[in-house]
């Protein structure tokens, strides 16, 4: 028989490791199973059945092993927030606070499959996928004061297909794919269904031919839920750990107000509901680590402040400037420029008013004024004596 490629001559692989830390992991997952027969296929044979449970359990434990592609998650993700900027959308960062897998009803020789981003490598959920659990939020669980309104931010946010009251209409917001911005830790997990009898073929049971009242000794003995069944165990991948982050848009302009809101129930989903398959028994749930949200609102801090300062003059925004390094300089336990006079940050952003004095009005003038007899208190600067601070009040008259 011909070896397949990964299995002859320079491309041998005993190990069932991919060829180096760069390969598509994902790919490798779904093609490069190495527990089939001869005649590719599984082993069915029932003595050779606790071997190739074995190979599975192996086979998937080497993938865990494996890392996935750093370099080039961090710089999608790097990418993606400069999109949302781009958009105005709302990008957040979620990190995993219990296992999480996706796709594992897609077929695959260990059973139970997982989805892998088909460039990256990395294991992911899609962007109808969260749309679809937070549509499952917002009918279930978000509060509303009536069905009327739950009825339509449904489909407002998520569109509806065509019936007898409405006409097919897409949402008006925008879900982006669920994807890692680093490498993640993949482990083996593993469940144990304890009666797969019942659960395949409970609907086919027969009665007994004497009496119909009772159920066949072949079908009581095989098929009916009891504690006699043993347990058997089924390893499947999922991520350990990790953070993923996502991104929701505007479809439209109106609809861009109401995008914050939309994040927001999406975090409660995602923290209460959980992501992914297995979410009943715990599986997929996801949060905000405290060092992601800190960053967040410092973002959203400067792009606010950015937003302000640009529709302000330059005075005014010097002036802003040397307000706000005051009042956190007040705000400490020990303040640092407090009596120090010249030579500190507070004053030389004032001493930048001398140049833009030309430029002021009178009301311009007078404010920066009041500004500068406050800053000068604070200091301990005589303005009268002090040269710096003489000719700065000078250049206002």
């Amino acid at each position: 028989m011909t070896l397949p490629l990964y299995q002859s001559g320079s491309h041998a692989l005993d190990d069932g490791h991919p060829p180096s830390k760069t390969a598509h992991l994902g790919l490798w997952f779904e093609r490069f199973y190495q527990g089939f027969t001869s005649n590719w296929n599984l082993e069915t044979d029932a003595k050779a059945k606790a071997l190739i449970e074995k190979m599975k359990k192996d086979w998937i434990k080497a993938i865990a092993k494996q890392e996935t592609p750093s370099k080039h998650l961090q710089r999608h993700a790097e990418q993606r927030q400069q999109l949302a900027k781009g958009i105005k959308a709302h990008y957040r960062v979620f990190e995993t606070t219990s296992p999480f897998v996706t796709g594992v009803g897609l077929s695959h020789p260990v059973e139970n499959g997982m989805s892998w981003h088909p460039t990256l490598g990395a294991p992911y959920m899609s962007g109808a996928a969260v749309k679809g659990l937070l549509r499952a939020w917002v009918e279930e669980w978000m509060d509303f004061d009536s069905e009327q309104a739950r009825e339509a931010l449904v489909i407002r946010w998520f569109g509806t297909a065509k019936n007898n009251e409405h006409n097919a209409s897409a949402g008006e917001l925008l879900f982006f794919d669920l994807l890692p911005t680093d490498k993640v830790t993949l482990a083996c997990e593993v469940m144990t269904p304890h009666m797969g009898g019942w659960y395949e073929k409970g609907g086919q049971v027969t009665l007994s031919k004497d009496n119909p009242d009772k159920i066949s000794v072949n079908d009581y003995a095989d098929k009916v839920p009891a504690d006699w069944h043993s347990p058997v165990p089924i390893y499947f991948l999922v991520v350990r750990s990790g953070k993923f982050a996502t991104l929701i848009g505007a479809r439209t302009p109106e609809a861009q107000a109401e995008v914050g809101q939309a994040m927001e129930e999406l975090a409660k989903a995602l923290e209460w509901l959980g992501a992914g398959a297995k979410t009943a028994t715990g599986f997929g749930r996801m949060e905000e680590s405290a060092a992601d949200a800190y960053e967040r609102e410092q973002n959203q801090a400067k792009e606010a402040k950015a937003q302000k300062m640009a529709a302000l003059t330059p005075a005014q925004q010097c002036l802003t400037e040397v307000q706000e390094l005051m009042s956190a300089d007040q705000a400490k336990k020990h303040p640092s420029y407090k009596d120090s006079r010249t030579g500190n940050p507070i004053f030389e952003e004032a001493k930048k008013l001398k140049e833009l004095a030309t430029g002021m009005s009178e009301a311009e003038k007078a404010e920066a004024k009041a500004c500068l007899t406050a800053v000068f208190g604070y200091l301990g600067i005589d303005r009268n004596k002090a040269k710096a601070a003489k000719e700065l009040w000078s250049s206002l008259n």
